[in-house]
């Protein structure tokens, strides 16, 4: 999955992850240089949930947009600032925040 968000990224984009030694984390982070774009946790569940370690993550990293990428059927926002997407529609997800390759 990493790699396939990696694939898409357009030049100039970098992916990271996020965790602190009290457990809060974010699977990927989408950064351009010390600004983060995008956070995307990565879910085997078809009804992702927002942990309080995510909560604590994304306001360390200055809330930026979450994207939830889960094998769920349909892409929908969760809440403000945080979408779910599925793989096939990863690439139009990635396109909405910036970060997607030119093609």
């Amino acid at each position: 999955m990493i790699e396939q968000i990696a694939a898409n990224l357009r030049f100039g984009f970098a992916l990271s992850f996020y965790r602190t030694t009290q457990g809060a984390e974010i699977d990927v982070v989408v950064s351009r240089g010390v600004q983060v774009i995008l956070a995307i946790e990565i879910k085997l569940s078809n009804k992702p949930t927002l942990s309080k370690g995510n909560r604590v993550a994304l306001e360390d990293l200055g809330n930026p947009p979450l994207l939830f990428v889960s094998p769920t059927v349909e892409d929908y926002q969760m809440e403000k600032n945080i979408w779910v997407c599925n793989i096939q529609t990863l690439d139009k997800n990635l396109k909405k925040f910036g970060v997607e390759k030119l093609v």
